[in-house]
């Protein structure tokens, strides 16, 4: 784990971290980055040991191709209750 300041960073390239996150809908890890595969993907963290607010932030980009594939969606969800998507 990476923690700087308190903070999970999770990597999701081949010699990164990932695996301890990711559940169901991905990839093996390539150098840079993990593909997520099917319709939806699962991450599990571990639950803070000193309750309070935290913010999850992701750096993602979404895969798209012409009008094959022209957008992707995001719904984020915390033990089954959706809290935001794009």
């Amino acid at each position: 784990m990476d923690d700087r300041d308190g903070e999970l960073v999770i990597d999701f390239g081949r010699s990164g971290n990932s695996d301890a996150y990711r559940r169901s809908g991905w990839s093996e890890p390539e150098p840079r980055h993990t593909w997520t595969v099917g319709a939806e993907s699962a991450l599990e963290f571990p639950r803070p040991a000193i309750p309070g607010t935290y913010t999850l932030v992701l750096e993602l980009g979404p895969f798209v191709w012409k009008e094959q594939l022209p957008v992707q969606h995001l719904t984020v969800s915390v033990n089954g209750s959706e809290i935001g998507d794009l």
